[in-house]
């Protein structure tokens, strides 16, 4: 119980350096999936807010519940500048800059996702602009390797991140869009990048017509770099599923 004495600078220092180390604990904890040391760090009433299908409160009932959820799941959590205050000798609250990586494997594939809680967010977008310049001109005018290079950068990378950014978001009540971008060289009959964002626009409006049948709905469309000031506006839009 705090006797009303203020902290002097050497209390407070102590202080907030003793609750930085356990808030580095129990991120080591998480990652090195020590659930006891992760259990022992935490009080009686604990209520974890994110933590998936914890019953109750406690150090305990939090370990528990995420000895299951993180059973095959790799994490690398970073903690960084906390803005700690103190209401008095017995009680302080504080904020960190965090970061954490997940990593494991669905249907023989790798997956990965830097967590966050993605109920504070109203929309999420992804942008996809990468793109190479091979040579200008008819197809065989193209070596392979710039031709390969081209449609790999500009066609294959963009829909396996969209595959990816779909299947991280798919449970988010969050407005979902994904905005490619492409140029007029998608409507000219010429190899490399002509050919890629041609086939990225057909992609595009493949994709919006099988998401209709989802919910939530995401937006899906090209967008041409001389009208990227009107990006939002040219990105078409989705209306719900009934």
């Amino acid at each position: 119980m705090t006797d009303g004495t203020p902290m002097n600078d050497i209390e407070r220092l102590l202080a907030l350096e003793a609750i930085r180390d356990l808030k580095a604990r129990r991120d080591q904890a998480v990652d090195r999936k020590d659930w006891a040391t992760y259990a022992a760090l935490h009080t009686d009433d604990f209520v974890g807010a994110a933590i998936p299908n914890m019953q109750g409160t406690g150090g305990k009932v939090a370990a528990a519940a995420l000895e299951i959820h993180m059973a095959n799941v790799t994490t690398v959590h970073h903690s960084h500048s906390p803005v700690i205050e103190f209401q008095d000798r017995d009680h302080a609250t504080g904020v960190w800059a965090m970061e954490d990586n997940l990593f494991w494997h669905s249907s023989g594939e790798k997956q990965w996702l830097r967590g966050f809680a993605a109920s504070r967010f109203d929309q999420a977008i992804l942008i996809n602009n990468a793109g190479v310049i091979p040579t200008v001109g008819p197809a065989d005018g193209c070596n392979s390797v710039e031709l390969s290079d081209a449609l790999r950068v500009g066609l294959e990378s963009t829909i396996l991140l969209t595959a990816g950014f779909l299947r991280a978001t798919r449970s988010w009540q969050a407005d979902r869009r994904v905005l490619n971008i492409s140029s007029g060289l998608g409507r000219r009959a010429m190899a490399g990048s002509a050919v890629s964002k041609g086939m990225l626009a057909m992609t595009a409006g493949s994709a919006m017509r099988r998401m209709r049948l989802r919910r939530p709905v995401p937006s899906a469309g090209p967008c041409a770099k001389p009208v990227l000031s009107a990006c939002a506006r040219g990105c078409t839009r989705l209306s719900q599923a009934g």
